[in-house]
């Protein structure tokens, strides 16, 4: 070929490697392919129903068929071709003998993946006496290790049967048989009613401690399997107290420790409760015990998602190099762990030191190692570096694919196009294209091409995805831009508009909700107010019918307050104040205004006729009645696409007021917040988080005015609440910014005097006068 460059040698070389070997595999399975067509008869012929393919693709390689026979054409002709030794490998004889029907056995135990041992229970354990006959093997080597997910009360069927069968034995129940009861109990998911502070009430946990009991009665000593069996259930049941209990009770009168799959997990439980220290205490306490205990790489990776959600990109990148000194091999997880770790950290300024740049591009070294990989971890990893970069064109492009694929894998499974697109869409990664979006500045360099593998892995990226569907030669498509890259602020709000329409309404512009507005007719609002006792039962029954409808029509997982505030950030962001307000205003309500409405209606139909206030021609010239009603009915339905305000979404709202300078919002959003902290939802807040809220919200409301050169209104809003929030120095340095620009400097001494908790001089005199003691005869 008169190839004289070395390295396109080396190049075409890999390629004649690599088509060599794929060479090697369809040559491979072509000779698989034809010795099991000549083992095979043509399956073809045979019936198409689905239980009898499922058996045969489970059985195939154990199925007789006789040759010259009439073929099979249902499930029970397949089942007579099964001898009884293939029967035998899944059960024991003298178990089958008591079960009596193969049927049963080969649809509950042939597919290893699904198995129903709920069903072989119950056949089982249907007569003790019977069951009191199987052999120790088949008891020992059979049902004790095979056996899985059983319910409750099948569960105390088995350990009923087994305590009879020990004692026809003339022996205890053995440990072997603790360890299943334990293990099995440990399987079971709490239900809501488990989940109660009284935790001793919990049947799980009364039948641990039973089963304890039972134990020291019998001198049969608990193992640490048992411990792990206890730890599992009380980490699903969230519960710290009876964890605690175990953990104690197995170390202080048994001598057994977690081991390390139970420190793990233990680990995971601190973490899923918000007990990070805890969660640290435990992994050193993992490195200096045993060997045995040593951490692996789950464990490692555990705590890198702990480093994540503290955005301690620090520690996270000591525990990478700590691995590595152990010799360790770190797997796909860790390399995506911690390239999220990273990404969130850069997007804090306080958190990265000033150092976010440098932190999204070596996260993007952690990405190269993992690249070609397209599985969502990957994929919202790399998604969140090009968000908090605002690589709009990346973001956009991974996302579009990602969901794409996922509309095409499922296409044959699900024909429901509305479905089809609420279980494609996953809310991490359109979270993530949000935050791109609002993070969009024209003409600027993505951080990634400032590094060559980058460049070349983002090349990749974007020469893969085609918007307009022709290359797959398909309709259903994502309403994106038929641009690679977007170049202004117009496109960034006309594409996201689409996207986040498309999506609420999973994929079905033409929703209007005609079938809300069906539901909320006059007659039918009267009904339910005279059916209604109370208006509290009146407004419940309302919302039950607009909720029942946004669980049928609209895509709840995406329609929340988290992608909501940065949906609303992109025009905030891009500094669009028509479009911010104007999506505000769509996809938002108050309860106040609602309840408003409410009682209006409720009064209406309960006690009053409607009022007619408008009559007007219509297009035929005749007079049509309008009532005081409608509106309210008209917003009713508005609702369908609403979502309700919260803490979060009246911090946005001052934010987008200080920011546009909009003194009359500020002063709604001032009076409703007021409304706000009275209803039933925020009283019952913990105080903590009630004044957490309180004092965020104050925060804004003095950067507003200041904002707005009101010194003096926000001064109020500090001095009013000091006995109440308290208030640091980042919380008013704006306002000490603007004193000092005017040169106040007493109320910059008031402001300090706050700050630092001292008294003023005011009060220091009212304390001195309350503290005289004044004999007067």
């Amino acid at each position: 070929m008169a190839i004289q460059d070395p390295k396109l040698i080396e190049f075409k070389i890999k390629q004649l490697n690599e088509y060599t070997r794929q060479l090697k595999e369809r040559l491979r399975k072509a000779e698989v392919n034809k010795t099991r067509d000549d083992d095979i008869i043509d399956v073809d012929e045979y019936s198409k129903n689905d239980v009898a393919d499922t058996l045969l693709n489970s059985l195939s390689s154990n199925v007789a068929m006789p040759t010259g026979s009439s073929e099979p054409k249902n499930l029970s002709h397949l089942i007579d071709t099964v001898t009884a030794n293939q029967i035998e490998k899944l059960i024991p004889s003298d178990a089958r003998e008591i079960v009596g029907s193969d049927k049963l056995v080969i649809k509950s135990l042939s597919n290893r993946r699904n198995t129903n041992w709920n069903s072989i229970i119950d056949k089982l354990t249907s007569d003790t006496a019977k069951f009191a006959c199987l052999s120790e093997e088949t008891i020992k080597n059979w049902l004790l290790k095979n056996v899985t997910y059983l319910p409750f009360q099948t569960i105390e069927k088995l350990y009923t049967a087994l305590q009879e069968w020990s004692k026809q034995q003339g022996t205890n129940v053995s440990i072997e048989m603790y360890d299943c009861i334990f293990r099995l109990y440990s399987r079971l998911t709490p239900t809501d009613s488990h989940k109660t502070v009284n935790y001793s009430n919990d049947m799980v946990i009364s039948k641990f401690k039973e089963l304890i009991v039972r134990m020291d009665e019998s001198s049969t000593k608990p193992t640490e399997y048992n411990l792990t069996a206890c730890i599992t259930y009380c980490s699903k049941l969230k519960a710290y107290e009876p964890m605690n209990y175990f953990l104690e009770k197995f170390q202080r009168e048994y001598g057994l420790t977690p081991n390390k799959h139970t420190y793990t997990k233990i680990i995971q439980f601190y973490d899923d409760m918000g007990l990070q220290e805890r969660a640290w205490n435990t992994f050193d306490t993992m490195k200096f015990l045993s060997t045995s205990h040593k951490p692996d790489i789950f464990t490692y990776n555990l705590m890198l998602h702990i480093c994540d959600r503290q955005k301690n990109y620090s520690k996270a990148i000591d525990l990478f190099y700590e691995m590595e000194d152990q010799n360790m091999t770190p797997n796909h997880s860790t390399f995506t762990i911690i390239a999220k770790t990273l990404a969130s950290s850069s997007a804090d300024n306080i958190v990265s030191e000033g150092n976010s740049d440098s932190l999204k591009l070596l996260g993007w070294k952690f990405i190269n190692k993992m690249f070609y990989q397209e599985d969502f971890h990957s994929i919202a990893s790399m998604m969140a570096l090009a968000a908090y970069d605002g690589d709009v064109a990346l973001c956009r492009a991974l996302f579009f694919k990602f969901t794409m694929n996922e509309f095409t894998s499922n296409k044959d499974k699900q024909t429901d196009q509305g479905k089809l697109w609420a279980k494609s869409i996953k809310p991490v990664l359109f979270n993530y294209l949000l935050t791109a979006y609002s993070r969009f500045k024209p003409g600027k360099t993505p951080l990634v091409l400032g590094w060559p593998d980058g460049v070349q892995m983002r090349r990749t990226v974007l020469n893969s995805i085609d918007y307009t569907g022709k290359l797959n030669d398909t309709y259903d498509n994502l309403p994106f831009l038929p641009l690679l890259n977007l170049t202004s602020t117009e496109q960034v709000l006309a594409e996201s508009n689409a996207l986040w329409k498309f999506i609420l309404s999973n994929g079905n512009f033409g929703k209007i909700g005609t079938e809300l507005s069906e539901n909320l007719k006059p007659e039918i609002l009267s009904k339910i107010a005279t059916e209604s006792t109370t208006f509290d039962q009146f407004k419940f029954n309302i919302l039950r019918i607009i909720g029942d409808w946004k669980i049928k029509n609209m895509n709840n997982s995406i329609f929340n307050h988290i992608c909501l505030v940065s949906y609303l950030s992109i025009p905030l962001r891009l500094n669009n104040a028509d479009e911010f307000w104007e999506r505000l205003d769509t996809y938002t309500f108050k309860e106040s205004d609602l309840d408003d409405k409410l009682l209006e209606l409720y009064y209406q139909k309960k006690l009053l006729e409607p009022k007619q206030i408008i009559s007007k021609k219509d297009d035929t010239g005749k007079i049509s009645k309008n009532y005081q009603s409608d509106t309210n009915i008209v917003y009713l339905t508005s609702i369908r696409h609403k979502i309700l305000y919260e803490s979060s979404t009246f911090e946005l709202s001052m934010k987008g007021a200080t920011k546009f300078g909009n003194l009359e919002r500020a002063r709604h959003e001032w009076i409703d917040r007021g409304k706000f902290r009275k209803t039933a939802h925020y009283i019952q807040l913990p105080m903590t988080k009630k004044s957490h809220l309180d004092a965020e919200f104050a925060k804004t409301m003095v950067n507003f005015f200041v904002s707005q050169r009101k010194y003096d209104e926000a001064m109020s809003i500090v001095l009013t609440s000091k006995k109440y929030i308290r208030w640091e120095y980042g919380m008013i340095k704006n306002l000490m910014k603007g004193l000092e620009s005017i040169e106040d400097r007493r109320n910059i001494r008031i402001l300090l005097d706050v700050i630092n908790k001292k008294p003023s001089e005011l009060a220091y005199i009212n304390k001195q006068i309350a503290n005289l003691d004044l004999n007067i005869s």
